[in-house]
């Protein structure tokens, strides 16, 4: 109908003649493509109509995918709730303290730089006030003082030599105060001569000029000790020490006594003080000496190497605990009988000593 209408209308434009019949044309029309003929412009290129629809509507999709991430992203860095923004917040807040805490240092800073500079201004203050008395008559440096002479030590004293006779014995020589010593040494001696060693203390030692000293011998051992300051002395095993006081002096010396023995573990042995006031251990009769002296090694069973028990009689060897050694039980012997060294047939003896007896005797000769 539309197309007939066109048609109509150019048919009027055109002028209307007899040869001219519309619904013949229009019948003609129906059958057979009709086509516009124009010319585009030379700066227009022809496309399909149909694959710029596509293209449009591709890059509206572009389009709103890139809308759709520009959202995203301002949703990301949105000022309320952007996980940037809550680190960039801490973070200042963090600042925010350290610079609070800053500002207080610095003003402490500050204080103790306004005492300092009191301070100063105040030792200038005395610096100049000294320096003036220095150069002024009013200072009156001190004179140089002599010592009195010092009383002299009594060398009869009970207390120059003394003497002790057990361990844990302790006793003191005691000058508290200067005293001038001459010839007069004091001695420190243990009786007996053996099983004692001695430890001293010196305190409130003081020596008075330069010619004065003090000096522990301990007799016989090529050693000595020059006292210079309070000190400990241990380990003193001599029967007699020498105490040299020179000039002018003050000390106290105290000393224990100890036993050479004591806490010395000998084994299987017991401990004595032998030549130089050393520890010696005297074994049992179970056991040897070591490669250090003491008692370690016990003997062997004395039975292992006994022949007499058995070597005439059938009898049994028994070793002792007490001592090491053995004894036979001889068949007739009584059971009690502990000294019997051989078994003889015939001899129901028990000996008090079997070294008496005469088979003792002639086995053994």
């Amino acid at each position: 109908m539309k197309t007939f209408l066109i048609f109509l209308l150019i048919s009027i434009v055109r002028g209307y003649d007899d040869d001219f019949d519309p619904i013949q044309f229009v019948a003609a029309a129906k059958d057979d493509p009709q086509e516009f003929n124009f010319t585009l412009s030379s700066g227009i290129a022809t496309y399909d109509p149909y694959k710029l629809t596509q293209n449009v509507i591709d890059v509206q999709s572009e389009v709103d995918s890139l809308m759709s991430e520009i959202e995203d992203y301002l949703k990301h860095f949105d000022n309320a709730t952007g996980p940037e923004l809550v680190q960039i917040k801490s973070l200042a807040d963090v600042l925010q303290k350290a610079q609070i805490d800053l500002a207080v240092v610095n003003d402490r800073i500050s204080r103790v730089q306004g005492r300092f500079d009191n301070i100063t201004t105040t030792i200038g203050g005395f610096t100049s006030q000294l320096r003036c008395y220095q150069h002024s008559g009013c200072n009156v440096p001190p004179s140089t003082t002599t010592l009195p002479p010092a009383p002299s030590y009594d060398c009869n004293s009970s207390s120059t030599n003394q003497v002790v006779t057990a361990a844990n014995q302790i006793g003191q020589f005691r000058v508290p105060s200067r005293q001038h010593f001459g010839e007069c040494n004091l001695t420190l001696t243990a009786q007996p001569s053996n099983g004692l060693y001695f430890n001293l203390n010196i305190t409130n030692f003081a020596a008075y000029g330069s010619g004065s000293s003090l000096t522990i011998i301990p007799y016989g051992s090529g050693n000595s000790y020059n006292i210079t300051g309070d000190q400990q002395i241990n380990g003193i095993n001599t029967q007699i020490v020498d105490i040299v006081p020179v000039g002018d002096l003050k000390f106290v010396i105290d000393y224990i006594a100890l036993g050479v023995c004591d806490n010395y573990d000998c084994g299987g042995g017991n401990c004595t003080s032998e030549q130089g006031n050393k520890p010696t251990c005297n074994c049992g009769n179970c056991y040897t000496l070591d490669d250090q002296g003491k008692c370690t090694i016990h003997k062997p069973d004395a039975c292992l190497s006994v022949t007499a028990c058995s070597m005439y009689e059938n009898g049994t060897c028994i070793s002792t605990t007490y001592d090491c050694s053995y004894y036979c039980q001889c068949p007739g012997v009584p059971a009690n009988c502990t000294t019997k060294k051989y078994c003889y047939p015939g001899d129901t003896t028990c000996p008090d000593d079997f070294r008496l007896t005469g088979f003792w005797n002639r086995i053994h000769v």
